[in-house]
């Protein structure tokens, strides 16, 4: 949270791999929310996981199958 902070990112990309990976990630996604609203950023997960459904949205993010959606 400290790095998004000081650098003022916009958009944070995070890749799941396995299911396993869901619960952790669903955690940085709600830290992230926490944030005020000119610092935080728009939050997509992608990967493996995604791709084949294997797990649920996430609220506070943005689910993609493949980083050609973001354009």
């Amino acid at each position: 949270m400290k790095l998004i902070k000081t650098t003022r990112t916009k958009l944070l990309l995070i890749s799941v791999a396995l299911p396993a990976q869901y619960c952790g990630v669903s955690e940085i996604v709600k830290q992230v929310a926490k944030l005020a609203n000119p610092i935080r950023p728009r939050v997509v997960v992608g990967g493996s996981a995604v791709k084949l459904g294997l797990i649920p949205p996430i609220r506070g993010a943005d689910l993609m199958a493949g980083i050609s959606l973001l354009s």
